[in-house]
This record gives C-alpha cells, sequence and structure tokens, in this order.
C-alpha cells in the first residue's frame, strides 16, 4: 500500500487457527527489527492486527507478522519461517503530514466474562495528531462514573484491562479518543457471568423410622439446576421414600441401609459445583487431621492455635502447656471447635503446647509450640516518602524495612488499597532494592496513595506515600458565547481539574460560517479573566475583534507548566451584527 505521511494504517495479520491461542509480534524488513507498541502504532492482542494512527516517511517497509502458540516453549532463535506471514509492503510519501480528525478503527467489543478472571478491552483511534486515549464507565442512564478502582490501562491507555472482576462491574464501558479537530467513541458491554458456589450440606445422624432433610443452596448467575447424587452415585428422583425438590431432598421412614454419602451437583452454563453430606451413625473414635505444628507471634499481638479432628459424638478438648492445665478466661480462649486463642502474647507464653480430644470412644492427643519473633519495623528514614512527579516521568518511593531473620518476609505495594500486580502492570511499576516501588511513565491515575506493606507471617509494618502527579489542566466545561455585538462578547466558562499546576494562560479557538477551521482567536493571561455576575460562578472573558456579520462556535483550553490541555467541548452558537457604517 503507498499512503502520505500522516494518513492512517491497517496491515492484518491473518492468523491461522490454533490452541489455546496465539501471541502475536511484528518486525520490519529483518526480524532483528521488532515493532512495539507506541502512542501511535497498537498490535492487537486478540488479532494480532498492526493498526498506525497515522504514518511517517521512515514507516515505509515490509511488514511481517510473526505468532507463537502460547504454549510454545520453542527457544526463539528457532526456524521462525513457518511462523511468519507473507509481507505486506508499505510505502509513505515525503511531506507534511495531513492532519485529521480522531476517528475508531479498533472498536472495543461487547465481552462475557467469568467472575474472578480479567477482562481486557482494545481500542485504537486513528487521526493526526495522534488522538489521546481516555476510558469510562456509563450508569443506566449513559452517565459516566468513576471506573472500577482495580482497572489497569496499557499501551498508552490502548488496552484497558480490568482484574478479579466481580458481578457489579457488568456494565457499558466507553472509549473515546480526542485530538485537536475531532472526538470518536466506541462502546462494549461487559457482562460478569459468575458460576455456582454452594453452601457446604452438614452431615445428619440416623434414626431409624424418621425422615432427614438437605437444602441445596447456590450463588451464582441464574438459571442453576440442581442434581442429587445417592450411595449408589446413580442420579435421585422423586419415588417411594425419596422426594426431591427444586433444590431440596428428602429420605422418609430411614432404615439403616440408607446410610452412606449423599451429593448435590450445582450447575449452570458457566460451571458447576458440589457438596456432598454423610448420612450415618456416631461412632468415630478421635484422631487428630493434622498436627497442631509451630506458631511464631509478635509480643502484643493474638495467635490461634488451630486444631483439625475428626470424631462423632463431638470430643471434649483438655489444653495444656509445659503440663499446667489451661482453661478458657484472661487472655486464653478454647472455641467450640478446640481452638486456642491467646490475647496479647507475652515471652511467658512461649513453650510447647498439648491438646487431648475425648468422647466415649476414646482419646487422641496432638502437640504444637509457640514461638516469639521480633515485630517488623520500618525505621525513620527507610519508610515511603511523598513524591510529586511529571506525567510520563519516573520516580522510586523507597521501602526498607527490618525483619526476624527466622521469618520468610515480602513487601506488598497498594494503589489506593487495590494491590499492585508488578506483572501484569510491569509497564508502570517495577521493585527496587531493598522493598522500594519504581513509578514508570507517570498518568493521572496514579495520583494517589500508595502503601507498602512489609510482612511475615506474623506480622507487617506499612508506610503510605502521597503521589502527586501533574499534568497539563482538564480542558473547560460549560463554555458558553453570549452578548455578542459587532466585534465583541462574552465568553463564559468553568474552569476543570488543574491536575496539580494551576494555568497561568488561556486560549481561545473559534470556527465561523465563513472559515469552518479551528482557528485561535483570542489568547492572555488567566489574570485577565473576570468572574461572572451572580449568581453565575463561572469565569468570563470579555472577546474582541470579531467579524460583523459572523456565527462562531468557541471553544476553551488552558496552559500550565505541563502543557496545553484538550479544547472544550465547543460552545453554543453565536453571531455578530452587521456593522453600521
Amino acid at each position: 500500500m503507498t499512503l502520505q505521511a500522516g494518513a492512517s494504517a491497517f496491515i492484518q495479520c491473518n492468523p491461522p487457527d490454533s490452541y489455546p491461542g496465539l501471541s502475536f509480534s511484528w518486525y520490519r524488513d529483518s526480524p532483528s527489527n521488532i515493532i512495539v507498541n507506541t502512542h501511535r502504532v497498537f498490535i492487537s492482542d486478540k488479532t494480532g492486527d498492526l493498526y498506525f494512527s497515522y504514518v511517517t516517511e521512515t514507516d515505509s517497509g515490509d511488514y511481517y507478522c510473526l505468532v507463537r502458540n502460547v504454549m510454545d516453549t520453542a527457544p526463539d532463535d528457532t526456524d521462525i519461517s513457518v511462523r511468519t506471514s507473507q509481507p505486506t509492503k508499505l510505502t509513505v510519501s515525503s511531506g507534511d503530514p495531513i492532519e485529521s480528525a480522531a476517528t475508531i478503527a479498533l472498536n472495543a467489543e461487547d465481552e462475557d466474562v467469568l467472575k474472578g478472571g480479567t477482562e481486557t478491552l482494545n481500542c485504537f483511534a486513528n487521526g493526526y495528531p495522534r488522538p489521546d486515549i481516555y476510558w469510562s464507565r456509563l450508569d443506566d442512564f449513559g452517565n459516566e462514573v468513576a471506573l472500577p478502582r482495580r482497572s489497569r490501562f496499557h499501551n498508552w491507555n490502548h488496552i484497558f484491562i480490568l482484574p478479579d472482576v466481580t458481578e457489579e462491574d457488568s456494565g457499558i464501558y466507553r472509549c473515546t479518543a480526542e485530538n485537536s479537530f475531532g472526538t470518536a467513541v466506541t462502546e462494549a458491554n461487559i457482562i460478569v457471568r459468575a458460576p455456582p458456589v454452594i453452601q457446604p450440606l452438614p452431615d445428619r445422624d440416623l434414626v431409624e423410622g424418621s425422615s432427614v432433610s438437605w437444602t441445596c443452596e447456590a450463588t451464582g448467575s441464574e438459571p442453576i439446576t440442581y442434581t442429587w447424587y445417592g450411595i449408589q452415585q446413580d442420579p435421585l428422583q422423586t419415588g417411594g421414600r425419596i422426594v426431591v425438590g427444586a433444590n431440596t431432598l428428602t429420605i422418609n421412614d430411614l432404615r439403616a441401609s440408607d446410610l452412606g454419602r449423599y451429593q448435590c451437583v450445582a450447575q449452570n452454563q458457566w460451571g458447576s459445583t458440589q457438596s456432598s453430606a454423610k448420612l450415618h451413625i456416631g461412632d468415630v473414635t478421635p484422631a487428630w487431621l493434622t498436627p497442631i505444628g509451630t506458631y511464631y507471634a509478635v509480643p502484643g499481638s493474638t495467635v490461634t492455635m488451630t486444631t483439625r479432628w475428626e470424631a462423632d459424638p463431638e470430643p471434649t478438648f483438655k489444653w495444656t502447656k509445659d503440663g499446667r492445665p489451661i482453661t478458657s478466661g484472661g487472655r486464653y480462649t478454647i472455641t467450640p471447635d478446640g481452638n486456642l486463642v491467646i490475647d496479647g502474647v507475652t515471652s511467658e507464653d512461649e513453650g510447647d503446647y498439648w491438646c487431648t480430644l475425648e468422647n466415649r470412644w476414646g482419646t487422641a492427643t496432638s502437640n504444637g509450640n509457640l514461638i516469639l519473633t521480633d515485630p517488623t519495623r520500618l525505621p525513620a528514614g527507610r519508610g515511603p516518602t511523598d513524591l510529586t512527579l511529571d506525567t510520563g516521568t519516573t520516580g522510586v518511593i523507597p521501602c526498607d524495612a527490618t525483619f526476624d531473620p527466622r521469618l520468610d518476609h515480602q513487601y506488598l505495594w497498594y494503589r489506593n488499597g487495590q494491590k499492585i500486580d508488578f506483572d501484569l502492570e510491569s509497564e508502570n511499576y517495577e521493585r527496587v532494592e531493598g522493598g522500594g516501588l519504581r513509578i514508570k511513565n507517570a498518568y493521572l491515575a496514579q495520583d494517589a496513595v500508595f502503601t507498602c506493606s512489609a510482612e511475615t507471617p506474623v506480622d507487617k509494618e506499612e508506610g503510605t506515600s502521597n503521589v502527586n502527579v501533574i499534568a497539563p489542566n482538564h480542558p473547560p466545561v460549560g463554555v458558553e458565547a453570549t452578548n455578542l455585538d459587532t466585534t465583541t462578547g462574552d465568553l463564559l466558562w468553568h474552569p476543570s481539574s488543574d491536575n496539580g499546576a494551576p494555568p497561568s494562560e488561556y486560549s481561545v479557538e473559534a470556527m465561523s460560517n465563513h472559515e469552518p477551521v479551528w482557528r485561535e482567536v483570542q489568547r492572555g493571561p488567566i489574570s485577565e479573566l473576570q468572574s461572572a455576575p451572580d449568581p453565575d460562578t463561572r469565569s468570563l472573558l470579555k472577546l474582541t475583534n470579531l467579524s460583523p456579520w459572523t456565527c462562531y462556535y468557541f471553544r476553551v483550553m488552558t496552559i500550565n507548566d505541563l502543557g496545553i490541555s484538550r479544547p472544550s467541548s465547543q460552545s453554543n452558537r453565536a453571531c455578530t451584527g452587521i456593522a453600521l457604517s
């Protein structure tokens, strides 16, 4: 294909069918010249197609799509010819790029996703200058609302990622592409489907001649169906002494032959799950399923020494420490399940512990021990500190804790309470020496509270950093032109968020019936703006040097130390009068 500089381009990969899926890459002319995603170049991770929002003369060449099965572990230096497409030749003529409005080249598509999975939406736009991409969510009335806090963005916002989705995340998500010549949008409906989650069924004691019932309860996307299985693993149906309801099982006139395990299977279109219960006569000698084991605790904390056992009827529990009996009271609590809870642990609590289970069929004993450790600390000068970043820059938040050397430890990082996934968000974050965090390619969503959590299996210490990301202002809103006469008028607007850097200047552009392109008509310092008359709270600018007998649309931008804002939405249509001689 032959294109003029500034034109958009789209090259299909046309990959073969493959299970379970493919990964995609592209190169130009030579395998060593790999194409990478940039602000104007995008490789779809769904189709492998290659997009250019606009091309330059340096993009000329032969393009090859290279595919790899996601299960392929062969080294990269193997023969790639069987995985490479035929070349597509792109020729870009020299010259100044042609300016054009943003248009959607790759639409976000409706998606069904399982609860707990990760959903990704792609969106790419053509246009010159290169369009900026913004994501938002719409409520039931079409109004923009906040995105889920787990939202992530990759490749200059061309990929929207929503990990660990919940049913509350279902809805319409909008991708907006915008440059100085126009705006375009695409929307996708995310529907979150949930496989069944079933409540455990309780075991029942058999009393001959009586009845027993179970109710199978599951949550998940409807419709959910229930199937019951008996001791022979055959589906049960209503008949004789057995009554099967929509999600219930009743067995009447119980007999010894009914002893055994019964199972409920809950199923919907997106998965199935099961729970089983035992119909039995209580005659189980106490036994430990796992030993009590070793526990670590820091002074002043609460530790729970858990018990896992089986017995029927339920046993009594006798705890001792170093041969001395322990009873509930004060700092000690023995739970109905036999767990021992110790509040406000001190050095006196270190030592060996024993627990004995007992019912009418026998006893069983297990032992464990409690060891005190040094607490985790973030010493002064080694914890997180506040940070200010310009958009697109990099900064480091320190976090260097001290730990008890006997314990494993880790550093976890959170942004506004949401855990950072360093694999999924490698373009924006990476770990540094100690437990520090490097913020890369800072963007406005990273204007947040970052928390470092230095953790061991027994305690944690947290420190926070307030990160202020400074960016060009958000565009003004509520732009209205009024009171136009022959050559002057008033222009009103509401300032938007200054993104940490107040504006110093404004710029007004106009488009008229005589000149249907946007041109700057007025520029000046913010200090020359006036306040609109009460009760209007907008800023007011006195327009000058307008042309008589002309109809205008206006839009406003503001300028701060980081650059110029995106243009506001255009104003109402307003017309000047005829000049009188």
